[in-house]
């Protein structure tokens, strides 16, 4: 992927990292075991700092291109369209229905991939959508 250029990934390679999100979810929501929940999240994500918390109903798209600080939480229905990275800090909680998008039209028929930054201590509430590019700073609280 070329962050910031025209998107362009074989399909079959997003088919397989998609299926693969997608099953690491389902086993990290059906099983009990805190550790074996760890195991799951530590397969899923790019990295995971200690301490994360997913809310019911979390979707993303690869899950490779997440980086995961410490006790990050979010409440239900979130979801993380991760096609560019997304890189998370520190102490930080994401309310329900939010959605963290990194892919946008070109208007060229075509779409460009652009990352995302959260800062360390940020709080997002609920129902925000976080544009493809933006760059939250450390100590802020999202509202809309």
């Amino acid at each position: 992927m070329s962050i910031g250029k025209y998107y362009s990934v074989n399909k079959e390679y997003r088919i397989s990292k998609r299926v693969r999100a997608e099953s690491c979810l389902a086993k990290y929501f059906s099983c009990k075991d805190a550790s074996a929940r760890k195991v799951f999240l530590h397969t899923l994500f790019g990295s995971v700092g200690t301490d994360a918390v997913l809310g019911e109903g979390f979707r993303c798209v690869f899950g490779s291109n997440t980086y995961l600080g410490k006790a990050f939480s979010c409440g239900e229905n979130v979801s993380i369209d991760d096609h560019a990275p997304v890189y998370i800090g520190n102490n930080v909680h994401i309310g329900n229905n939010v959605r963290i998008r990194t892919l946008m039209s070109s208007g060229q028929d075509g779409y460009i991939a652009k990352p995302v930054y959260i800062g360390d201590n940020v709080s997002i509430n609920d129902d925000v959508i976080i544009e493809p590019g933006a760059i939250i700073g450390y100590n802020s609280i999202v509202t809309n």
